[in-house]
């Protein structure tokens, strides 16, 4: 047999494996038709290498048509390189091979992809909504912006064209905080409601985007219409409403709104699962055993834990499950508790009823007139209190302790930047100090602010730490709800736009705590003014 004819074998075995392992059949088609291009001297080789190159790249081709929406994408991506390759000037192998990288949610190679499909021919009106789409999932936020505008001059009777216009400036406005930015997202999306005034998208975008203003009149009327959808409303809805009405001091039914954070459509709060009643506060339990179940941050454990008093009045037994950090605080400050860690599996305590730690201001009837316990109801360690003193605060001057960010999970617009707080440590007699869990050294090069990060291990030594302090400065986090909850004289720093649990930050303190003053920003991160008022305010006070 012809040896020429036996090497041919290998393209069979090429094409044939195509559709059964087609990476292995690209490995095997790079190694024959390498083979093939090193002996390309002999012209039964030249032919064989263009004969399989054709009949392979036409049976890849047909393949990943073929298979576009059910082959794996890594089979998918192997067949669009190899196909690139062989047809570099092909823009629509880049578009398709973009898909494989935007479902893997590797923004950044799906975009080098759709550029350089761009180059080699400008998109029409359905690609640069893709193209869109990538630079936005890879923060590509200026060159998202050019697209949505060029995507309107294309299409300017469409109402979902401005209605990406407004939501890319309203990322952008997240980012950068200038006031032009979160207007023409505004502007954008009232252009789109007037265009199209039955799509519930664009009122939903308008409650968010009015929020960030401040206008909650404007708020209102945009719920009001997205409530007129009543068929599209999600469990989220019900939710984002909720909290609105709590910010303006609706706690009946924002709290009432906010029991669905646990069946939300995305993000929902995590709560575990529990064969047990759920106490709404309806029926007399007197007598009976209550699990109280921590849930989202430490704040909310030192913020709602007031209520235990609540509970306790109505002759309710009460076990408190509440994160490690906290426990210790949470066991000394209310003696008639039982507190348990959340590490403590729930078969292992024994329990009638329960309810979520967030619920606590519904079942109890909470409205703003009615908060309960404003003062000092969280108690620090004595000792460790003494000890810190010894050690840490022995001189005459002045102490200031500074908690100026919250957790990475937390929203980054309450953070204060540490640089706009330096002020603090020029006032006359003051000496600053850092309560910031987990901060290293080096943050504090070249100020004269002291690191007590090396003391904290848990929220019982913040506590005691506290203590020692003459006056608390803080971010809305949760340093500042056990500040306010330990009798601290507390300033805490608020944003323009602060979260939802602070209805009512006019006047000498936050109503949910009497030792704690807020200083609010009258525009978004412009935190200097706010500052400089509370240095003139320290400075009378000592």
């Amino acid at each position: 047999m012809d040896i020429d004819l036996l090497t041919k074998f290998n393209r069979g075995l090429c094409l044939s494996l195509i559709d059964t392992n087609v990476i292995e059949a690209i490995r095997m088609y790079r190694e024959y038709s390498s083979y093939l291009h090193n002996n390309d001297g002999e012209e039964a080789c030249k032919k064989e290498l263009l004969a399989v190159r054709a009949a392979f790249l036409k049976k890849l081709i047909d393949f990943v048509e073929l298979e576009e929406n059910k082959t794996k994408t890594g089979d998918l991506i192997a067949c669009y390189q190899e196909l690139i390759v062989a047809f570099p000037k092909n823009e629509d192998l880049y578009v398709k091979c973009a898909k494989c990288f935007k479902k893997l949610e590797q923004y950044d190679i799906e975009v080098e992809l759709l550029e350089k499909a761009f180059k080699i021919k400008p998109f029409g009106l359905e690609n640069l909504k893709t193209l869109y789409d990538a630079y936005r999932n890879n923060e590509q936020l200026e060159k998202a912006k050019e697209t949505a505008e060029k995507i309107i001059e294309k299409e300017p009777d469409n109402s979902d064209n401005y209605y990406r216009l407004g939501e890319i400036s309203d990322k952008i406005y997240n980012k950068y905080e200038k006031e032009e930015d979160i207007k023409n997202a505004i502007l954008n999306l009232e252009i789109a409601k007037k265009m199209n005034p039955n799509k519930k998208l664009y009122y939903k975008a308008l409650t968010i985007l009015y929020t960030k203003t401040g206008d909650f009149q404007k708020v209102k009327e945009a719920w009001d219409n997205c409530f007129k959808f009543k068929s599209q409303i999600t469990n989220t809805d019900f939710v984002d409403y909720g909290m609105f009405l709590i910010r303006t001091g609706d706690f009946k039914n924002g709290f009432e709104f906010y029991e669905k954070r646990f069946i939300t459509e995305t993000k929902a709060v995590q709560y575990p699962k529990i064969n047990k009643p759920l106490y709404d506060g309806k029926k007399d339990i007197s007598g009976k055993t209550l699990l109280v179940q921590s849930e989202q941050g430490f704040g909310d454990v030192f913020l709602f834990s007031r209520f235990f008093y609540e509970l306790k009045n109505r002759n309710i037994k009460i076990i408190a499950r509440v994160p490690n950090t906290t426990l210790e605080i949470v066991k000394r400050s209310f003696p008639f508790v039982q507190a348990v860690s959340n590490e403590k599996k729930l078969e292992d305590i024994n329990f009638d009823y329960h309810i979520p730690l967030m619920s606590l201001p519904l079942a109890l009837n909470l409205n703003k007139a009615n908060i309960p316990n404003k003062g000092k109801y969280l108690f620090a360690d004595e000792n460790k209190t003494k000890e810190f003193k010894n050690k840490l605060f022995n001189n005459n001057k002045f102490k200031i302790g500074i908690n100026y960010k919250g957790s990475l999970r937390g929203l980054n617009t309450r953070n204060v930047p540490l640089e706009e707080l330096l002020p603090l440590t020029k006032i006359n007699n003051v000496q600053v100090y850092s309560l910031q869990f987990d901060e290293p050294d080096e943050t504090f090069k070249d100020t004269n602010i002291i690191n007590l990060a090396p003391y904290i291990k848990t929220f019982d030594d913040t506590a005691s730490l506290t203590d020692n302090m003459d006056l608390m400065i803080t971010a809305d986090n949760s340093t500042m709800n056990l500040s306010g909850a330990l009798g601290k004289k507390t300033f805490c720093l608020f944003n323009m736009i602060p979260e939802f649990r602070w209805f009512d930050l006019k006047g000498n303190d936050v109503k949910w705590y009497s030792f704690v003053k807020p200083y609010q920003c009258k525009k978004q991160s412009e935190w200097k003014p706010v500052i400089e008022k509370m240095v003139e305010d320290i400075k009378n006070m000592i």
